[in-house]
């Protein structure tokens, strides 16, 4: 009598699940104001919930709060958002979600015009159920359910805006040359200028 090892007696018993495709991203319907969004995009890969500028305009929700924070696109190319939009009420079913956007100036898709990242999945208890398309969200115990079968496999925004993430090196090295004009304070600020355009900070830096 031959003894089969775990792995061969799932195979021939047929224990293993089906493999399925991937269902690529999903979005959900909701509201801001009296504007409808058919179509709005749940990544849990972004750091943030991002609004393109046209469409911050577009809904005339308030003056926009300067921002120190910087974003690494998924191109590894780094932005500076045009500012935060915050404490916008996002109707989603039944409930009205307190959100802050991160407002970046960038092409917007008109079939995905807004993304929403992690910290809107976290405030509404999101629960994804990726194999039979479902998405709970829950607040104050309250609950809704979503069918996502009709939002799978939406486009992605064009400029490929998916992991988005706040850097904070980043910030510690781009703030100095944005908000300041002497160049010696600059040369003080910051290591590894010797590379840099400005003339001027590149003659600090011999000096030193």
């Amino acid at each position: 009598m031959v003894t089969l090892i775990e792995e061969c007696n799932a195979l021939i018993q047929k224990k293993l699940p089906s493999k399925l495709e991937d269902p690529s991203s999903f979005s959900i319907p909701c509201e801001i104001g009296t504007t409808s969004f058919e179509r709005a995009l749940c990544d849990l890969g972004e750091s943030v919930i991002l609004m393109p500028l046209s469409v911050c305009k577009k809904l005339d929700m308030g003056e926009l709060k300067p921002t120190k924070v910087f974003l690494q696109l998924a191109d590894r190319s780094i932005k500076h958002p045009i500012g935060i939009l915050e404490d916008i009420l996002i109707k989603v079913g039944k409930f009205f979600i307190p959100t802050d956007f991160v407002v970046l100036e960038m092409e917007e898709d008109m079939q995905i015009p807004i993304i929403l990242g992690r910290p809107f999945l976290a405030t509404t208890g999101s629960l994804i159920d990726i194999k039979n398309g479902k998405l709970y969200l829950t607040v104050r115990e309250e609950k809704v359910e979503f069918d996502l079968a009709n939002f799978f496999k939406c486009s992605f925004v064009e400029s490929s805006c998916c992991t988005v993430d706040l850097l904070e090196q980043a910030i510690k090295r781009k703030l100095p040359k944005h908000f300041s004009k002497d160049p010696l304070q600059l040369c003080l600020a910051q290591d590894n200028l010797e590379d840099d355009e400005d003339g001027e900070i590149r003659d600090y830096v011999q000096l030193l």
